[in-house]
């Protein structure tokens, strides 16, 4: 047993920050991780699920 490389909490942020690039260009603007993380900035993310739920 050993700990992970990254902690849960960092992974999450990374992703956020590469999902960041995708809700920011969706939105036009500049987004923060805090808005990621809280769901504040999900266009991208709302149009993944939208689709989904049609099928």
């Amino acid at each position: 047993d050993r700990s992970p490389e990254v902690a849960g909490e960092d992974g999450l942020r990374s992703l956020a920050i590469a999902y960041g690039f995708l809700e920011a260009d969706r939105l036009g603007r500049v987004v923060t991780v805090n808005e990621l993380l809280r769901g504040d900035a999900s266009p991208y993310q709302d149009e993944i699920e939208a689709c989904a739920s049609a099928k």
